[in-house]
């Protein structure tokens, strides 16, 4: 399927790749309330990074089945009880650690990863 016309593409080398998400994490602003952030697996990321430092494969799909709890297991799953017309929200797992289990992205390095490898 073809990305729409206003998306982002995924470049065709690792270069382009990393050199696209080096000039949206330039512009990332320090962490602050009422900002929306995203996770992606440290696992993931770091075979990322070593595809665009050409020391490694392409990582792949987006996958961060290791960071929820499954869905069969209570309270996985929620949604706000205040708009239960919202899709549901995953839990992350308990005792994860920011840069061992996972990383922090601003929502701009985000769209671009999502636009790449969703």
């Amino acid at each position: 399927m073809a990305a729409p016309m206003n998306s982002p593409r995924r470049p065709s080398e690792a270069k382009e790749e990393k050199k696209e998400y080096k000039k949206a994490i330039a512009k990332r602003p320090a962490l602050a309330e009422g900002q929306t952030y995203y996770v992606v697996s440290s696992a993931w990321f770091k075979q990322w990074q070593k595809y665009v430092k050409d020391e490694g494969t392409d990582p792949g799909p987006i996958d961060n089945s290791a960071l929820i709890l499954p869905v069969d297991t209570p309270l996985s799953i929620t949604t706000s009880p205040s708009k239960s017309s919202e899709p549901p929200l995953a839990i992350m797992k308990p005792g994860l650690l920011e840069r061992e289990h996972y990383e922090v992205l601003p929502e701009s390095v985000w769209q671009l990863f999502y636009s790449w490898y969703a």
